[in-house]
């Protein structure tokens, strides 16, 4: 498991960050919305793990020569994409009576990612030269 524990501390200040951003989310979403990242904060025993979710950035640093920085700020990016879509599962798969609260709270998950994202990849950034129909 060195692909984990190489990272541990990454991961403790990514989920430390998402957890401080998360609770600036206005209230009742901010005691929901850190509620949802312990379920899947790898750090804690009692959580699901999504590994290449949060470690991809990390998996890649050597290859990419990214600072640390920016693979923390894209893991913390895919931390947030993931609990965004994740609730939208939940919503389409259950028939729970607290639909409206869940998918506000995805997406204010949803903002922040794309509030990392859009600092990272900018308008004039070669990677939307890749996918021009995706991002235009």
């Amino acid at each position: 498991m060195e692909w984990y524990f190489a990272y541990k501390d990454e991961l403790e200040i990514v989920f430390r960050q998402a957890e401080e951003r998360t609770a600036a989310f206005p209230a009742p979403f901010q005691s929901q919305g850190l509620d949802y990242l312990a379920r899947f904060n790898p750090l804690r025993e009692d959580s699901t793990r999504n590994y290449i979710c949060y470690l991809l950035p990390f998996w890649l640093q050597e290859l990419t020569g990214l600072a640390p920085e920016i693979c923390r700020k894209l893991s913390l990016g895919n931390v947030f994409v993931m609990a965004h879509y994740l609730i939208q599962d939940d919503v389409m798969d259950t028939a729970a009576d607290n639909r409206k609260m869940q998918l506000a709270l995805s997406q204010l998950f949803y903002t922040e990612c794309l509030d990392l994202y859009r600092d990272l990849f900018p308008a004039s950034s070669p990677f939307l030269d890749v996918c021009p129909n995706v991002y235009r």
